[in-house]
């Protein structure tokens, strides 16, 4: 969402955030178990299994204001009539509507306003009659048409907004999101549309006599519903065009839209004018919860919880602990978890010394991992079911019982300490994002910097899951503990973005930075084992499940206890179909 246009016209849009104990234990057959302050901590690896292998790379493998904003689109309902409207047609500028897909945009609604504004999906005919769904803001209302209009929710007048809707004509209903969070699902307004023609965007009626302004940025059309990267469509932050340019001419991309013009300044953002997302608003005296949508994550922290059989087990906050305010901070002097007092991102640290989460993994970890049951508990942790997911090439009945079928990953972070001693295999490596399976990790994404460099690498491993050899790709720089410092590499506090998707067999890593081309590498797991199922160590198959990971996972159990690792997260957004 971008900021409030008094303060900001900033939004980052990608593409398409002491004392006391508690023991809660999960029908599903999990333990959490809570320690810390006033917001607790708890432990869940799911069904007393391990949370991950040691697999792991051993080393030698070889807010702004309106002068610096972007520009945005107008639309202005004239005194004398005629409602200002923005139309792209969608079938006519691509070729074909679109029978599924996703549409994004942010808008801003102005207060006060007793105007009504639109955004609208709308078949071939392009008028009320060919409505397939429609989000109206209206005074603080957010209201829907499905058959008649009905208010589901509010928003604040004076703020940007995002809206998000998707549809699918098999189903012929459409989904709206309203600042990231799902409103409803609502049956098409027109039971007998074929498809998406044109996406619409619409300031009051022909009746009023009051000129009034509605403001809309960062347009995005995907031809599937989860508005992954590579099914965009269509996009426009409007930065091409020349301040006061009308977007109403007859033959350019908007034909058929009234009263639309481009505003905002030609000033230059410097390095804020970026691709990489931020959440917007992030606000330092707020927990990681309160700036981040972390409503489908748990967290493990390398605390002991004193249920390790030999070892010192970390300890896991519930999805519940975590959303309520959770920080973690001060534990003998050590901090893990807590909102940056100056910018507002949220900060992971993980020293050497701590505990594990499970016997057989090496190293210690400060890490969200998806949790897509959310706060319930009646779910189990592990296996298919509504807590994971699975890739697009599992058996259908996996399918149908996920939690979701492939993934898509975007975070924007900032790697903001390294470790510093121990074996030189180990200095200077931390995992910052990853899927996971029941078993095996598909993906691992590490950042690298090595002792006396001041950038540092960027590499991914994927882990087949049927026992081939696993695969190492450099992105930035080298793996190797000998590389020399590569010239294009990352510093440390240096914003960068990693996007991970998942498309059946097909693995896409990207890495994105400020004012730089993306790096992307594209991995077929057509031959790695991941069918849907895996055998166990005892031999026998099992079903396999994926989930996401994000944090820092420490690559070093060599170096002195007090060493850590850090990094601050600035965005985090993960789906599924």
């Amino acid at each position: 969402m971008k900021n409030n246009l008094a303060v900001t016209l900033l939004l980052s849009f990608f593409l398409a955030a002491c004392g006391g104990s508690s023991t809660n234990t999960d029908p599903g057959g999990d333990t959490d178990s809570g320690i810390g302050g006033g917001n607790g901590n708890g432990g869940d690896n799911g069904n007393g299994g391990s949370d991950d292998d040691d697999n792991t790379d051993n080393g030698d493998n070889n807010g702004t204001t309106p002068e610096e904003s972007n520009k945005y689109a107008v639309l202005t309902n004239m005194e004398a009539g005629e409602s200002g409207q923005l139309k792209y047609p969608i079938a006519e500028n691509n070729g074909e509507e679109l029978t599924s897909g996703q549409i994004t945009a942010s808008v801003f609604y102005s207060a006060p306003e007793d105007a009504t504004s639109y955004i609208s999906l709308f078949d071939k005919s392009g008028k009320t009659d060919g409505l397939l769904g429609e989000v109206q803001l209206d005074e603080g209302n957010v209201k829907i048409r499905s058959g008649e209009s009905q208010t589901v929710s509010t928003f604040t007048p004076g703020n940007w907004v995002d809206v998000k809707m998707t549809w699918d004509v098999a189903d012929a209903e459409y989904t709206v999101f309203i600042d990231n969070e799902k409103i409803g699902t609502y049956a098409f307004h027109n039971a007998g549309a074929t498809g998406v023609d044109t996406l619409g965007f619409k300031i009051g009626n022909n009746d009023m006599t009051e000129s009034k302004e509605f403001l809309v940025d960062d347009i995005a059309i995907y031809s599937n519903v989860t508005g992954t990267s590579s099914s965009e469509v269509f996009s426009d932050n409007f930065e091409s065009y020349v301040i006061n340019e009308d977007l109403d001419g007859d033959g350019d991309l908007y034909s058929g839209s009234y009263s639309a013009v481009v505003k905002g300044t030609e000033g230059s953002n410097g390095s804020e004018d970026t691709d990489l997302p931020i959440h917007p608003n992030l606000d330092a005296s707020k927990a990681p919860s309160e700036n981040f949508d972390l409503s489908l994550w748990n967290l493990s922290v390398p605390i002991d919880n004193g249920e390790g059989d030999g070892y010192a087990k970390a300890t896991t906050v519930t999805v519940k602990q975590l959303n309520d305010g959770y920080e973690l901070t001060d534990q003998g002097g050590k901090d893990y978890f807590w909102t940056d007092t100056k910018d507002g991102g949220m900060v992971f640290r993980d020293y050497i010394g701590g505990a594990r989460t499970s016997k057989n993994t090496s190293y210690t970890r400060t890490e969200l991992r998806g949790m897509l049951r959310g706060e319930d508990t009646s779910i189990s942790t592990q296996g298919v079911n509504g807590n994971n997911w699975v890739f697009g090439n599992a058996p259908d009945d996996q399918q149908k019982l996920a939690g979701g079928v492939d993934g898509n990953m975007i975070a924007t972070l900032a790697v903001n300490a390294v470790t510093t001693t121990g074996d030189s295999s180990h200095k200077g490596r931390v995992i910052v994002g990853q899927i996971h399976a029941a078993s095996d990790e598909p993906v691992r994404i590490y950042y690298r910097l090595l002792p006396g460099h001041k950038k540092g690498s960027i590499y991914f491993a994927h882990e087949p899951s049927n026992g081939n050899s696993e695969e190492w790709y450099e992105m930035i720089g080298s793996k190797s503990s000998s590389a020399s410092e590569p010239e294009d590499g990352i510093e440390l506090n240096e914003k960068f973005g990693y996007e991970i998707d998942v498309k059946g067999t097909m693995l896409t890593v990207s890495i994105m930075r400020d004012g730089k081309d993306t790096i992307t590498k594209e991995v077929d797991m057509s031959n790695s084992g991941y069918d849907g199922y895996y055998v166990n160590d005892d031999g026998d198959q099992k079903e396999d499940y994926m989930y996401f990971k994000a944090g820092v996972y420490n690559q070093n159990n060599s170096g002195d206890d007090t060493d850590y690792v850090q990094a601050t997260f600035y965005y985090l957004h993960a789906e599924h179909d």
